[in-house]
């Protein structure tokens, strides 16, 4: 969806920001799946609601054609499993607004099957507003999570833009492209979004080659960022090797996956490095994959239930 602002001279923080034109663009594979979950879907004839008619392509197909259809200044994007809060455009469209910034950054809940509602914020120093080189080391560091969908953009960062069509971790791919072109980005611990999981999600796949095409993404990212953010990039290759570790753990149990597991493994001890900032529990897998296979699948599957808990 789009916003434009209603913003009287002289109004100054703590005012009140009047939404004139929200504009929203619901697909109508989106309209469809509601009602399929026995979800009665109105639209008013006086809401701003226009339904595209458009085949289902994929999450980036449908991004990307609410961005070509845009015509006001800022945009924002709801998944279709998701839930947002009633102040949603007002509350990001304020955050921009009263900070001079191209992105805001807001908290989330994140509400996975049969697992405890969890609160996503981001921490100093990474809250409040930030140059982009502040912001571009947030995402390095995973404090502001690349997700498209706990942001508000103003529409002039994607004349160049678009999400890749037929992949997945889209969001990966572009959130670093968008905040390398914000002068400031500003970062709210305010809860705007509920995301959740269901069944048949995307990430309900099989997680060993989800990781293989996350990395796929990272590898791009990280090329960016050591060309343009060297001290940033650093701290992406932590993240890096983290994700290296969680494809072979769950690889390495699954037979099928022995292919994908040995080129994980691969990537993984050549960041001898990284690993050593992480103390004896990451050393102790990194050592028992040095050592043989067998040794790995033992200590994984002593600790693998933990270690999922925490991806």
């Amino acid at each position: 969806g789009e916003g434009d602002r209603h913003h009287r001279p002289g109004q100054g923080k703590g005012d009140h920001v009047r939404l004139t034109n929200v504009l929203c663009w619901p697909l109508d594979e989106a309209v469809a799946r509601l009602e399929a979950e026995g979800m009665q879907v109105e639209l008013h004839e006086a809401a701003r609601i226009e339904v595209i008619h458009q085949r289902n392509q994929g999450l980036s197909a449908a991004r990307n054609t609410g961005i070509e259809h845009a015509r006001g200044e800022w945009l924002m994007f709801v998944d279709s499993d998701d839930f947002v809060e009633k102040n949603f455009c007002e509350a990001a469209l304020r955050m921009v607004t009263e900070n001079d910034c191209q992105i805001a950054v807001f908290a989330f809940e994140k509400k996975f099957s049969n697992e405890p509602i969890t609160f996503y914020a981001a921490k100093e120093p990474y809250l409040g507003k930030l140059t982009r080189e502040q912001a571009m080391m947030g995402l390095a560091v995973q404090e502001i999570y690349d997700y498209a969908w706990n942001k508000i953009y103003h529409r002039s960062l994607f004349k160049s833009v678009r999400y890749p069509v037929g992949e997945i971790f889209e969001d990966i791919a572009v959130t670093y492209l968008l905040f390398n072109q914000a002068e400031a980005v500003y970062v709210s611990a305010e809860r705007l979004y509920w995301y959740r999981t269901r069944k048949g999600s995307i990430l309900d796949a099989s997680y060993t080659r989800l990781m293989v095409e996350k990395l796929r993404q990272r590898d791009k990212e990280h090329a960016f960022f050591r060309e343009h953010y060297p001290e940033a990039a650093e701290k992406l290759e932590e993240l890096i090797f983290m994700d290296e570790l969680d494809a072979c753990i769950g690889g390495c149990l699954v037979p099928e996956l022995s292919n994908e597991y040995q080129m994980m493994k691969k990537r993984l001890l050549s960041h001898t490095q990284v690993y050593r900032k992480y103390g004896i529990k990451k050393w102790v897998f990194v050592r028992s994959i040095s050592i043989s296979d067998h040794l790995f699948k033992l200590v994984t599957e002593k600790r693998r239930k933990r270690r999922f808990e925490h991806v």
